[in-house]
This record gives C-alpha cells, sequence and structure tokens, in this order.
C-alpha cells in the first residue's frame, strides 16, 4: 500500500512538471509496477546506493542544493553493519529540516519491522504520517485483483490526527 501511494504521489508529481528523485535503499522499486502506476521512468531519477549512510548523504545533497521537488526514501528494513540507528535518527531529522526549508516534499517509506528508535525518528521527523493496514483482499471470482487499505492518519502538522479512509488499490 505505501509503495503504490508513494508511485501514485510520484505520478501526479510528474505529470505537473516536479522533478522527482527515488532513492532505493531498499532495492524494492519494480518498474514494471512503477509505470502501471503511471510513473514515467525516463522522468524519475532512481537512486540505488550501497550503504544507508551514502543514501542519506545523496539525499542531503540534493536537498541541500534543491535540486528535486518530491524526493521518495525508501528506507532498508535494517540500519548497515557499524550504523547505530541513533545516527541514522539524527541524519533523517536534518533531511526533514532540509527539505522543510527547500520547500521540497520528503516521502519517507518505513518498512514493517523498522528498528524503533529508527520508527521514532521517522515519526518525530514528518509532518504528515500515515500508517496504512490491509483490510481485505479484492476478488474477481477466485483471482485476488487489489486490496482494500485502511489509511489512518497517525501525526499531522496540518490538523487533527485520527481521521481514517478506506483506499481500493487494484493490480
Amino acid at each position: 500500500g505505501a509503495t503504490t501511494l508513494a508511485l501514485r504521489l510520484v505520478a501526479e508529481a510528474q505529470a505537473d512538471g516536479a522533478i522527482v528523485a527515488w532513492l532505493d535503499l531498499a532495492r524494492a522499486l519494480d518498474p514494471v509496477e512503477a509505470v502501471a502506476r503511471g510513473v514515467h521512468l525516463d522522468w524519475l531519477v532512481v537512486l540505488t546506493p550501497d550503504t544507508l549512510d551514502e543514501g542519506l548523504s545523496i539525499a542531503g545533497m540534493l536537498l541541500a542544493a534543491r535540486s528535486v521537488d518530491v524526493l521518495v526514501v525508501d528506507l532498508p528494513p535494517r540500519p548497515s553493519v557499524g550504523t547505530t540507528p541513533a545516527k541514522v535518527a539524527d541524519r533523517l531529522r536534518r533531511l526533514a529540516a532540509l527539505a522543510r526549508r527547500a520547500e521540497t516534499l520528503l516521502v519517507a517509506l518505513e518498512p514493517p519491522g523498522l528498528a524503533a528508535g529508527l520508527a521514532t525518528a521517522v515519526a518525530e521527523s514528518t509532518g504528515l504520517r500515515l500508517e496504512l493496514a490491509r483490510t481485505s483482499w479484492i476478488r474477481l471470482g477466485r483471482d485476488v485483483v487489489g486490496q482494500r487499505t485502511e489509511a489512518l492518519v497517525a501525526r499531522s502538522r496540518y490538523g487533527p490526527p485520527g481521521r481514517r479512509v478506506e483506499l481500493r488499490i487494484l493490480y
């Protein structure tokens, strides 16, 4: 659900002429799925750094230079060996501050089972935090053709948290 929402956001931003970068730290970006969601791969900057530290440095440079309008950071489930969650949390907070100054939309995709320190850092550095939960499958006969997902506004700087909506995501 989260990746699908991010891909639709990227497609809408590209349709409005925005420059979009996808920092694929989790190595989970599926180009076929991206095209199916309306993303123009020719106009998407995809970065796949070797380490989490390198990826966060690249993200910092992109934001400091105001090179992109939208930056999607797909976080890995676990930090690299030798990287402490506290250090990564501090860098995520700095990235959020840089994004606010650069007026860039920063989207952090948090994988399930993220280390507690990192999850807290992501939660604290976001302006809007959505929690997604699959509620059911959408079937056509015996075939699964999609899913129903509930999105809960867990934190929002722009309004009251707690609002819920059900999304239909078709494959």
